[in-house]
């Protein structure tokens, strides 16, 4: 489906070309037991190697759902339109959160994480329940295809035998090394970034290094792009309205002291690109919490004293009923179809008490 949307033009000559839905299940009543997929949210989106997009979400009829599966669509025209929708996991009796993409090659990886949040229908006696229900009970799978997309392997629990939680694409660097930024909370509530790190291809892979804001406010849901020199950016969530940012210069096994932007940004997850060109893209909600509205984009215009540059609007969240608490358009991710384009993908959130719609968007940008 292609929405047609006025050109947004910013002052370097960016524009939004057009908008597409990639799903829409129609069914948003949280309580309706024929609502299986209306609420849809934390989109990615790939270039698989056949040039075709693929963008997955997690999806159920509210978040947590224990029947919550991962649905992915896919694209063979840029982002106009899309695929209907299909199932890539359902891991049965648990929900299953946030994919994340890796390409190399003619393989494609998938981490997502997966857990119970709900104790009903019971799981067993207390000691099992607090192994299987909860935080404590996410981990991290992986699972491949080398057929962009049309048969994928077994999903298989990755790394080290912990709880794990992710967000934002994997990554290539230059060396070879493949990078996937995962999360988990130390304690105190307290979230902290780390990397999954693999330097043999995706044989193995090792849980490594620790970064976060001292006081806890930032740390989780975490992006990552390569900076030149073997740098790697990590931009991460944060609770006190400014976008918080680590760099480390070993592939993730140390840190910098982590610093926030002086721009606000949302109590929400960002995205974070390298082009081909070797510019580095930073998509987020511009605005203080509560609030998710507008989503932006923009360029690293220096990267080594992290000035950004002008933004260009992607979106602003819809008219709410009045009976809504939220309307959001976040968790955006970013693919580069050719050189200078791109498509962005995102989840337009209504939270009301009868109607909860997530709604996967796209958009096509010249950049």
């Amino acid at each position: 489906m292609l929405v047609a949307v006025a050109l947004v033009t910013a002052a370097f000559g960016a524009k939004v070309e057009f908008e597409s839905t990639v799903f829409d299940y129609g069914n948003a009543d949280p309580y309706d037991r024929g609502n299986h997929h209306g609420f849809n949210h934390a989109p990615n989106v790939a270039i698989l190697p056949d040039g075709r997009l693929l963008a997955a979400w997690f999806s159920g009829a509210y978040e947590g759902d224990v029947h919550q599966a991962i649905l992915g669509a896919t694209s063979a025209d840029g982002g106009k339109t899309w695929a209907p929708a299909a199932p890539i996991v359902d891991l049965p009796r648990k929900s299953d959160f946030d994919p994340a993409f890796l390409v190399r090659g003619r393989r494609t990886w998938m981490l997502f994480t997966a857990g119970r949040w709900n104790r009903y229908p019971f799981v067993g006696l207390r000691e099992v329940e607090r192994r299987e229900v909860g935080l404590d009970s996410y981990r991290l799978h992986l699972m491949h295809t080398d057929d962009a997309g049309r048969t994928w392997s077994a999903p298989a629990p990755v790394g080290p035998e912990r709880r794990g939680f992710c967000r934002g694409n994997g990554i290539v660097l230059a060396s070879g090394t493949l990078l996937f930024p995962v999360y988990d909370d130390a304690g105190e509530g307290k979230w902290v970034t780390s990397l999954l790190r693999s330097r043999d291809d995706g044989a193995t892979w090792q849980w490594v290094g620790a970064v976060g804001a001292a006081d806890g406010k930032a740390g989780g849901e975490p992006v990552i792009a390569e900076l030149d020199g073997g740098r790697v950016l990590v931009a991460m969530r944060s609770r006190d309205g400014r976008v918080w940012f680590a760099v480390t210069r070993d592939e993730g096994t140390t840190w910098e002291q982590p610093f926030a932007s002086d721009f606000d940004g949302a109590a929400s997850s960002h995205a974070l690109l390298r082009t081909k060109s070797g510019r580095v893209l930073l998509a987020y909600n511009a605005c203080k919490p509560p609030h998710r509205t507008p989503l932006v984009l923009r360029e690293l215009v220096d990267p080594r004293a992290f000035r950004w540059g002008e933004s260009i609007v992607i979106a602003h969240a819809p008219a709410a009923p009045a009976d809504a608490w939220s309307s959001q358009v976040s968790y955006p991710s970013i693919a580069e179809t050719t050189p200078g384009t791109l498509v962005v993908v995102w989840t337009e959130i209504i939270l009301s008490p009868q109607r909860q719609p997530g709604i996967i968007r796209a958009a096509r940008v010249a950049w």
